[in-house]
């Protein structure tokens, strides 16, 4: 199980059994509204989510009736855009399940409690959905005040030992891309590392941003060009675009990762290394999209 060392002062976690209850209650009480599948997985991703985040959050700030909403907003019409909306919910509530066990997970906790956070902190779930997907032990680092070069994300462990840290930044929905704004996240991101560890900076973009292949390729070059422009950047030894992309096909939502890694022949740590840490390959039929050490809460817990 790709799970770093278990913290300690552990707030309320949940288990299979508890999500197993909780389908069976959701069957019991609203058996012709959640019906089917996706109306169980939806309804089951709210109750996640009010269990880890609380009741008061979810009505501020996914109840379609709240002046306060925002990210998660709900929104009831019958569009494609209501069911994307609904999605939104549906997955935080699968992240938070399978992730609530890394260390420095309640730190996330309290950062989605304060509005301006809580686009960063979705962005640097989605980074530790990747990596524990890609089977790297990693942690959370805790938020601190302290000088630069302390205050980055993740701590993260290669399979050869080699300790990277790592800091996550969010390009929120409705930024447009341009060369100057990529450059102001990696900016940000490098002054937060240490000098003395190879760094990452994880950059999660608009969905937009990937629409066009020559916008992509902007994208990259843009990073690359800013890599070997200052000697501070050597501390960089990669640095890795990420998108969340969702879609409407065949009558249904579609959630695809995205990623573009670029990495830095300029690092003082290891020049000639490949620095990449993801790749494509199929997904057997068997793990219902994701591999068996994620569950899924779509046709839980039947086809999880």
């Amino acid at each position: 199980m790709p799970v770093a060392a278990m913290p300690e002062n552990l707030g309320p976690r949940l288990t299979l059994d508890e999500l197993r209850a909780t389908v069976d209650e959701i069957r019991r009480v609203r058996s012709d509204q959640y019906a089917d599948y996706t109306g169980r997985a939806l309804a089951l991703s709210g109750a996640v989510t009010r269990h880890f985040l609380g009741r008061e959050w979810t009505q501020k700030h996914a109840d379609p009736t709240s002046r306060h909403a925002g990210f998660f907003k709900i929104d009831t019409s019958p569009t494609i855009q209501g069911q994307l909306s609904a999605f939104r919910i549906y997955d935080l509530g699968e992240v938070l399940f399978n992730l609530q066990h890394i260390d420095g997970f309640d730190d996330r906790l309290s950062d989605m409690q304060i509005p301006r956070k809580i686009e960063p902190t979705v962005a640097e779930l989605d980074v530790a959905r990747l990596l524990f997907l890609h089977k790297y032990m990693f942690r959370f680092i805790p938020p601190k005040q302290l000088a630069k070069g302390e205050n980055y994300d993740f701590d993260i462990a290669l399979p050869d030992g080699t300790e990277i840290c790592a800091d996550a930044k969010c390009k929120i929905e409705t930024t447009d891309f341009s060369p100057n704004t990529v450059i102001n996240s990696l900016k940000d991101g490098v002054k937060q590392l240490p000098d003395d560890r190879p760094g990452m900076i994880f950059v999660k973009v608009p969905q937009r941003w990937i629409a066009t292949l020559p916008m992509a390729i902007a994208m990259a070059q843009t990073a690359e060009g800013w890599l070997g422009r200052h000697d501070q950047n050597t501390r960089i030894v990669s640095v890795k675009f990420y998108v969340s992309h969702l879609t409407f096909e065949s009558g249904g939502v579609v959630h695809r990762h995205a990623y573009k890694e670029v990495s830095n022949r300029n690092n003082k740590f290891s020049s000639d290394r490949d620095w990449d840490m993801f790749e494509d390959h199929p997904v057997p039929a068997s793990w219902n999209g994701l591999p068996p050490w994620w569950t899924r809460f779509y046709k839980f817990p039947e086809g999880s």
